[in-house]
């Protein structure tokens, strides 16, 4: 197993704007609320103020465990977490911050690989594949987002037998598509689609089973002490991760496609959105 270092994809106030905005709140209307000076609230959702009992009291205003956001400014939330064998990481810049896509080896034949995701660009996975001597069979799709899909044509320029799959409802055309629910088998795998609405319309998360640990590509559902933006309702995003994901036994390993992996088991106990 391996132990990757990766900062968390986002700080207390990015969690903060993420809440607020999600309950449909400004920093006007908050402070309103909280009976404070708009530019408090400003600065707190800028990062420029952080202090306990400042997020103390805008927290609960937005649906959020005061004692885990104040962790997280402090920067005390360090999740551990390894990625079993069989896994790699395949990370590229993405607006200075990176992106990840996964390849999974197929224990009943390692040369055989399939990719979760493929990033921003095509170089980064091509070069791990190529690197690797692997053969890849498949491309599974957890959401449409450019950052996670942009490598796919340049992919299956060089691995053209590969099949591509992503999820119905979620707007990418290319290859064929599946809907949560539905199971997968290559080689010594199963790949089961788990329903991750509300940062993408139809977005899954993908439980890979076959290794030597429960693992989980998460895409942007949930980060470690965060969640991705809910653009389609933070109702819905926070529903289906806690019923499809965090539901999950406890040490299974989320892999987001951004920032740190982490656990179901520190989720529950760490995460701001789930106190």
């Amino acid at each position: 197993m391996a132990r990757l270092d990766h900062a968390l994809e986002d700080d207390y106030e990015d969690v903060l704007r993420k809440a607020a905005h999600g309950h449909g709140e400004d920093a006007a209307s908050l402070a309103e609320r909280a009976g404070i000076d708009e530019e408090v609230v400003a600065a707190a959702f800028a990062g420029r103020e952080g202090s306990p009992d400042v997020l103390r009291l805008l927290a609960p205003l937005v649906g959020l465990d005061a004692g885990r956001l104040v962790a997280l400014a402090r920067g005390s939330y360090v999740p551990q977490a390894d990625l079993p064998d069989g896994v790699a990481e395949v990370s590229m810049d993405f607006h200075g911050l990176p992106v990840h896509a996964w390849l999974v080896e197929d224990p009943a034949n390692p040369k055989d690989v399939i990719a979760i995701d493929t990033g921003i660009r095509p170089e980064p996975l091509l070069n791990a594949l190529v690197h690797g001597g692997f053969n890849l069979k498949a491309i599974f799709i957890t959401h449409m987002d450019p950052d996670h899909v942009g490598g796919v044509e340049g992919v299956l320029e060089k691995f053209p037998e590969a099949e591509l799959w992503s999820p119905e409802g979620e707007g990418y055309a290319p290859g064929r598509h599946f809907q949560a629910g539905d199971v997968f088998a290559f080689g010594g795998l199963k790949l089961k689609m788990i329903s991750s609405r509300g940062h993408g319309p139809a977005a899954v998360s993908i439980a890979v089973e076959g290794l030597d640990a429960p693992v989980v590509m998460v895409g942007d559902a949930i980060f470690a002490g965060s969640i991705g933006r809910p653009r389609h309702g933070l109702e819905l995003a926070l529903r289906e991760i806690r019923e499809n994901l965090l539901s999950l036994p406890s040490r299974t390993v989320l892999c987001p496609g951004h920032g740190a992996l982490t656990t179901v088991g520190q989720e529950l106990a760490h995460n701001p959105f789930f106190g």
